[in-house]
């Protein structure tokens, strides 16, 4: 794409590839790619949010207790039976069954976001809003987790985290991985830029972080 008025698009997109070109010295074409990458995680978070409310509609007690335990939790199936007082077999079937039921319900709207193409995308769309759902239930732990679920919530890639924040791709994963500690000048920026509030506490020598939407 040559320029922002080869293609036409809304008010809304022309004010937030002007602010990206403003703001954080995109180019024209890095502006029109960022709207693009915000439209999708725009269309991936809704459809986490879809995903909730067919977890808490659409699936019996046993199904949600053990989607929400298993695949947001991430708790073994082990531990998810001991707590339903069910076999390992049976953990393992309302799961599968669980996950057909989501992606029943997700696939009319995967088909229409790819031009009624694409069934087999179905399966990774529902893993992916789940994975956003994980990551908007935990907003406390250790900093490291904190500033991934951040990110992940949002879905957010490290590139598009880097672009946004300042900070280098590389610090980003090293800060998610717990071997480099952002600064406070850089959680700021993380603050601003996925609109949310960051605490960090000091516990007896142990540090965590909490995060909550503004």
């Amino acid at each position: 794409m040559k320029s922002i008025t080869d293609s036409l698009i809304s008010l809304e997109e022309a004010n937030f590839a002007l602010k990206c070109m403003r703001e954080y010295m995109f180019t024209p074409a890095e502006a029109m790619e960022s709207i693009e990458s915000v439209v999708n995680r725009v269309r991936n978070i809704d459809m986490a949010q879809l995903t909730n409310h067919i977890i808490n509609t659409r699936l019996s007690a046993v199904q949600r207790h053990v989607i929400r335990r298993c695949c947001l939790d991430s708790i073994s199936a082990n531990q998810c039976a001991q707590e339903l007082g069910i076999s390992l077999r049976a953990v393992y079937s309302a799961r599968a069954r669980g996950l057909e039921i989501i992606e029943e319900y997700l696939e009319p709207l995967v088909m229409y976001f790819r031009n009624l193409q694409g069934r087999e995308a179905v399966p990774l769309f529902a893993e992916n809003s789940l994975k956003i759902l994980a990551s908007q239930a935990h907003k406390q732990g250790e900093t490291a987790t904190v500033i991934k679920n951040i990110r992940t919530a949002h879905d957010a890639s490290v590139k598009d985290t880097a672009k946004v924040t300042g900070v280098r791709e590389k610090d980003i994963l090293s800060a998610e991985k717990g071997t480099r500690p952002l600064s406070v000048d850089e959680i700021e920026n993380y603050s601003r830029a996925f609109g949310v509030n960051i605490i960090i506490e000091f516990n007896k020598g142990k540090v965590t972080a909490k995060w909550k939407e503004q």
